[in-house]
């Protein structure tokens, strides 16, 4: 079965990156990986024009790498290399489809300040003092975690109260089936919906 491309509905996300290893790929596998090029493909999404990026092989071999961008994040020059079609994706990953992989996963999510709660932990490690004329400011930290599918979770303030939050998780063992991509994106987007917007 093809594998499904997220829809990108909370407008909180920006990005995502899965990079990953194929686990027990043989020789065979291995050299037919470094013979595909990587390939960028416009995705139509409920938020308008993403972009999908598939790139296999790598110096190791097994790397199976997406990136997927939302219409926001996507610049002029990725739309002109954009070459390939869904499809072109789809056929480059099938023989994939099924595989164990272990995956480094990340995402990227932007919000205002407003829209976080006193409680979480952006607004509660965010303060401001002053020491005679001196000014400190804390705008920014990255926090492990230990105990959930997510291990990092940084985040720094941008201008007019803007937010970007990055999540990440390690090594996750998981099979590349058509609900890998969904998958993930649930990942990042529970961590975010826990950890930045407090909701249990």
């Amino acid at each position: 079965m093809p594998i499904e491309f997220p829809d990108l509905a909370n407008t909180h996300l920006a990005w995502i990156t899965a990079c990953g290893k194929v686990l027990l790929a043989d020789r065979e596998l291995v050299k037919w990986m470094k013979g595909e090029k990587d390939k960028i493909a416009p995705l139509t999404t409920s938020r308008g024009v993403a972009c999908v990026r598939l790139m296999l092989g790598g110096r190791s071999g097994n790397h199976v790498h997406f990136d997927v961008l939302s219409p926001e994040m996507v610049s002029e020059k990725l739309k002109g290399e954009s070459k390939s079609t869904l499809d072109d994706i789809q056929k480059s990953v099938s023989p994939l489809v099924g595989r164990e992989v272990d995956v480094n996963l990340r995402g990227g999510f932007e919000t205002k300040l407003q829209e976080l709660p006193d409680s979480g932990i952006v607004r509660s490690l965010r303060f401001q003092t002053k020491i005679g004329n001196v000014a400190i400011k804390l705008d920014g930290a990255m926090l492990s975690i230990e105990g959930a599918p997510v291990q990092n979770i940084s985040w720094h303030a941008g201008r007019k109260d803007n937010i970007r939050i990055t999540v990440e998780a390690e090594s996750l063992k998981t099979t590349l089936s058509e609900n890998y991509l969904i998958s993930l994106v649930d990942t990042l987007q529970q961590a975010f919906a826990v950890f930045v917007l407090g909701k249990a």
